[in-house]
């Protein structure tokens, strides 16, 4: 959800999570507000889709809106900062991207408009800082690296064709952006192999225009089982993971 990018129907802990200490706060949520959030739609009854707004208690979000047949949502969403595009992944199969795709609303004439599909073969979208381009994972299949897309706001509405943004070795499950530069991945870094899903822990990515590295935050955020599933507020200020995962 960076830009609205969340991962829906989950009950999740936030933890907050600074250079010195991690607090653990007994919250669930559904989704966040984008910081920088047009007040119009998201304060109208209009918002997430029509749906009831998220309080502490979490709930399943627009089950009837999201699932289309025998597919399902899964993995995270994003809203645009004006809360008036939402896009999300939906497949049939958890380890099959052949009917995997990127489905979106959009607000438009005082009215909630789709489902309709923006990309196939795709998943995990967040938008960028300056909500102009939306991150992706997924694509043709690659057994050597990881991979994260780029998708561009065209000028006269619409998107470009996806382009790799990123590339590397180790994992890079759901990447996601933050303010001060520093993006968030879930990764097996430098340990293990990228297959291995039990070596993948809550990693910072720094990148530079001439150099990329990456460690695993420090602290009892990461266990020794998957640790991938997460949010992570625009400004660092707090970390929305799905706990207890096998």
């Amino acid at each position: 959800m960076n830009s609205g990018s969340l991962r829906a129907g989950l009950g999740l802990r936030i933890y907050t999570y600074t250079m010195r200490k991690l607090h653990l706060l007994l919250i669930s949520l559904c989704f966040a507000l984008p910081m920088t959030a047009q007040k119009t739609l998201w304060n109208s009854r209009d918002a997430y889709l029509g749906q009831k707004p998220p309080s502490d208690t979490p709930k399943i979000f627009a089950l009837d809106l999201l699932a289309q047949k025998d597919t399902f949502a899964f993995d995270r969403v994003a809203f645009s900062d004006d809360g008036k595009e939402f896009y999300y992944p939906t497949n049939n199969s958890w380890f099959n991207t052949v009917n995997e795709k990127i489905r979106y609303f959009k607000y438009e004439g005082g009215k909630w408009n789709g489902p309709f599909i923006l990309i196939e073969h795709y998943y995990a979208p967040t938008f960028s800082m300056d909500g102009q381009t939306l991150y992706l994972e997924g694509g043709e299949r690659d057994t050597l690296h990881s991979r994260v897309w780029q998708i561009h706001r065209k000028p006269g509405g619409g998107w470009t064709d996806p382009s790799i943004y990123l590339i590397k070795d180790y994992g890079l499950y759901d990447f996601m952006p933050t303010s001060s530069g520093v993006a968030y991945v879930g990764s097996n870094a430098h340990q293990g192999k990228r297959r291995d899903f039990s070596t993948y822990d809550f990693c910072q990515l720094k990148m530079s225009a001439t150099d990329t590295t990456i460690e695993k935050l420090e602290g009892p955020i990461n266990t020794p089982a998957f640790d991938c599933d997460f949010f992570v507020a625009r400004d660092e200020s707090y970390m929305i993971v799905s706990a207890k995962e096998k």
